[in-house]
């Protein structure tokens, strides 16, 4: 079934219904994009994309290190602006020696390694799909595409690598990809430019199997509905010692509705790894529930440097917001402490009584910060923690369920049952059946000991018509 899976990919792609184009910079031809030996060779093929792009077109990209592709004028964007075309979607996708669309010109030395996009882009249009076909994890080289920033000087202050927020676009998928804030060391680095990888505001988004990491302002900027941020890893916000006037507590790894639409919006089975800011998740804007719930669930929330713990909170509301419908399940929380400056730890600071906080595993923290305006907190298990909120079903662990972490944060032992949920709820993190040995488990992972520690669930080869299709 998997080769059969992505035999079937490979054809549904290079037979689409509009028409191939092909970047390389490798290439010597006509710079015309219609095959590898005419491929275009300059980014962005500009008057192509305003031109001659269309709804139902795939542009593969070749590997390149970067250089040739991208915006070299932050005071500019490159716009992806497409004509609509009912439910036709344009596709950005990494060739690879197994799926490349033509062979004339073809080398596989163009689909061994990553296309790195230097630069920002934005859009207004609906229907985009952007696939690096592979990559998933942490792992800094494994995503087939890459967005940066061209370099520490260039970057404009508010700029997101890609910018989605011109209007609510619509049925947009970006997976496998890695987004390199490249703020990666202890000193300046591009501190003093507040930018992000991601700012997206629409209906219908999913973003999947990405690498989100080492920004100085936030990773995400999120304003969405009916949508899914699923199977990433989203680390290292790093805010330095300052950025202006505001000290370096500010900042989180992904704010949730700038505006104040988001609902209906599924956080699930990411991992969200050391924030130097407010909150790993901070909601920035009072949001009422227009259309659905926010669920946060079988999520990894850790600080794997333990001895900086420079975040406020986990999951945040800020500026005196009032949120609802905040419902975070099973997820599990490591070594998020607050930063010296605040007496915050964990929690939906601020928030209203329909919020709800079950099923999660706390372990090494300051629970302080779970309060608001009555939320419901139960069926949580707790190890060496303090201040523990009142509430049903608790349970306080006499020894660490998790010793192998932060690296491995599967439980050593089965916790007291939580609480029985409904689908799509009762999966752990890794797709594993909750409940199956009887005992439903309190944080991310079920734990099963008459089996071997489950791999991760498949990846999605390809989405098609609403479906994900899994190897």
């Amino acid at each position: 079934m998997k080769h059969f899976l992505t035999v079937l990919f490979v054809l549904m792609i290079s037979t689409s219904f509009g028409t191939d184009w092909y970047f390389c910079d490798a290439a010597t031809g006509a710079d015309d994009g219609s095959d590898w030996t005419n491929a275009f060779e300059t980014w962005p093929p500009e008057a192509w994309f305003s031109g001659t792009a269309a709804r139902g077109d795939i542009l593969w990209l070749a590997d390149t290190d970067g250089t040739s592709i991208g915006v070299p004028n932050q005071s500019t964007w490159f716009d992806l602006n497409l004509a609509a075309s009912g439910t036709t979607s344009f596709t950005i996708c990494k060739a690879t020696t197994a799926s490349h669309g033509s062979e004339t010109g073809w080398s596989n030395s163009f689909g061994d390694g990553q296309a790195i996009v230097s630069g920002c882009f934005q859009s207004d249009s609906d229907y985009i799909h952007i696939d690096g076909v592979v990559g998933s994890g942490d792992g800094p080289t494994a995503y087939g595409i890459v967005f940066r920033p061209p370099a520490d000087s260039d970057m404009a202050d508010g700029r997101a690598l890609i910018n989605v927020r011109y209007n609510v676009r619509t049925h947009w998928h970006i997976e496998h990809c890695e987004f390199d804030g490249m703020n990666e060391g202890p000193g300046p680095g591009i501190e003093q430019v507040k930018f992000c990888g991601l700012s997206a505001s629409g209906i219908n988004f999913t973003i999947e199997n990405c690498y989100i990491h080492h920004f100085p302002w936030v990773c995400l900027e999120i304003d969405l509905v009916d949508s899914y941020l699923q199977d990433c890893v989203i680390t290292n916000r790093r805010g330095g010692e300052k950025i202006g006037s505001e000290g370096y507590i500010h900042g989180a790894l992904m704010t949730v509705n700038p505006g104040t639409t988001t609902a209906n919006f599924h956080v699930r089975r990411n991992v969200w790894e050391d924030c130097n800011g407010t909150a790993f998740i901070e909601s920035t804007n009072t949001i009422h529930d227009p259309h659905g719930e926010v669920y946060i669930y079988n999520n990894i929330f850790r600080q794997g440097e333990t001895t900086r713990s420079l975040t406020n909170a986990s999951i945040a509301v800020t500026n005196g917001c009032v949120v609802e419908n905040y419902l975070l399940y099973g997820n599990t929380f490591w070594f998020v402490n607050g930063h010296p400056e605040s007496s915050a730890g964990v929690g939906i600071y601020g928030s209203d009584a329909t919020n709800e906080i079950k099923n999660n595993l706390f372990i090494n923290m300051d629970l302080d910060a779970v309060y608001g305006a009555g939320e419901t907190f139960e069926y949580n298990a707790h190890y060496n923690c303090s201040n523990i909120p009142s509430g049903s079903n608790q349970q306080t662990l006499g020894s660490d369920p998790c010793p192998g972490a932060p690296s491995d944060m599967t439980l050593d032992f089965a916790t007291n049952s939580g609480l029985t949920l409904n689908s799509p709820f009762n999966e752990d993190l890794t797709g594993a059946m909750r409940g199956a040995d009887a005992i439903w488990d309190r944080g991310a992972y079920e734990f099963d000991s008459a089996s071997p520690e489950p791999e991760a669930a498949g990846h999605v080869l390809f989405w098609m018509g609403g479906m994900y299709f899994y190897e």
